[in-house]
């Protein structure tokens, strides 16, 4: 199932996707997320690393 990033609140979305990546980084582990349409790629691409700052 897709999934895009438009419609409410896509900075909370990204910050999800940062936050799992995040988690596993902690572990040594590397995540790629895969499957985002082009929009949603776009937003992750340009938020990613900046919303995670108070996790």
């Amino acid at each position: 199932m897709a999934h895009s990033f438009s419609g409410s609140r896509p900075s909370a979305r990204v910050a999800a996707l940062d936050a799992i990546e995040t988690k596993y980084a902690q572990r040594g582990k590397k995540v790629t997320v895969i499957g985002l349409n082009k929009p949603s790629a776009d937003m992750h691409d340009k938020l990613a690393g900046q919303l995670t700052a108070g996790h």
